[in-house]
């Protein structure tokens, strides 16, 4: 059986069929998944048997790289409202790439569904590739060889209800340009997000959100957006670099939903660099 790869918007995502985890050994296969990753930013998978060290297998394969010291390889990572000591066990997640704080952000993220109950809450996806070269020529001016700093902290901006806020002890934060080239593939991201970025640093303090404004109005218009809705078997793999995600609300004691997670290269963080989830 062949795998068959099908756009699911026409700016981020496509669903592949035909996949099952003993093709991870046949390098043709491997090879048209690497290309549909680069090219598409999101790859979903339907009624998937994928087990855990399929999930670290696939994530090595798509970043074409050994997963580094900082992913763990056990199972013991979740994002759940049901598994003590999940991650993000309830609210909203406003639009983020996963560490964007990090020097050395992580490339891939993955979330295969354990455990789904209807009615869940979707994970959407926009692009950062598309967004950069959707932006007139007019904001890629005003943009051009600027930076920003992004921070493992709080950040608040807009409407905040329901937000599930971290807190860090020590929160790690960089400064990297706006446009960023993918590691990969060279081309042009857009690097800031809702979530994380403080503030642009390189204009005077009272342009800075204004602009940010201007940026997120491109990269996260409604109708760009691609919602993705759980169920149980689900397996989504995003490049992490190319592609931000956000929630709506998760209700803690709502419909199950139990995913598990996958992210690489991970940073290595200190104790003190660990997101504690609190309610807002």
């Amino acid at each position: 059986g062949s795998m068959d790869v099908a756009p699911l918007s026409p700016v981020v995502g496509a669903e592949v069929s035909g996949f099952d985890e003993s093709l991870l050994d046949d390098a043709g296969a491997r090879r048209d998944l690497q290309t549909a990753f680069d090219r598409y930013g999101v790859l979903v998978f339907r009624d998937l048997e994928l087990s855990h060290a399929g999930q670290l297998r696939m994530a090595e394969v798509l970043i074409q790289k050994d997963l580094g010291p900082g992913t763990p390889r056990e199972d013991r990572w979740y994002i759940s409202n049901r598994r003590e000591r999940a991650a993000a066990p309830f609210g909203r997640l406003q639009f983020h790439a996963d560490m964007m704080w990090a020097e050395q952000p992580c490339e891939l993220v993955s979330l295969y569904a354990v455990e789904v109950e209807p009615p869940t809450a979707p994970t959407t996806f926009v692009s950062t590739a598309w967004a950069w070269s959707a932006m007139g020529d007019d904001l890629h001016g005003r943009i051009r060889g600027r930076h920003a700093l992004h921070t493992a902290g709080e950040v608040r901006r807009g409407d905040m209800t329901d937000v599930i806020l971290t807190e860090v002890v020590d929160p790690p934060s960089t400064v990297k340009p706006l446009e960023l080239r993918h590691p990969r593939t060279g081309r042009s991201l857009l690097y800031a997000c809702e979530q994380m970025t403080k503030a642009i640093v390189d204009v005077p303090e009272d342009e800075s959100e204004p602009l940010l404004e201007e940026l997120f109005a491109v990269m996260y218009a409604d109708d760009v957006r691609l919602d993705h809705e759980w169920r149980a078997g689900d397996f989504v793999v995003w490049d992490n670099l190319a592609v931000q995600h956000g929630r709506p609300n998760v209700a803690e004691q709502g419909p199950a939903r139990t995913l598990r997670k996958v992210a690489a290269p991970m940073p290595v963080l200190t104790e003190e660099q660990i997101p504690r989830y609190t309610k807002g």
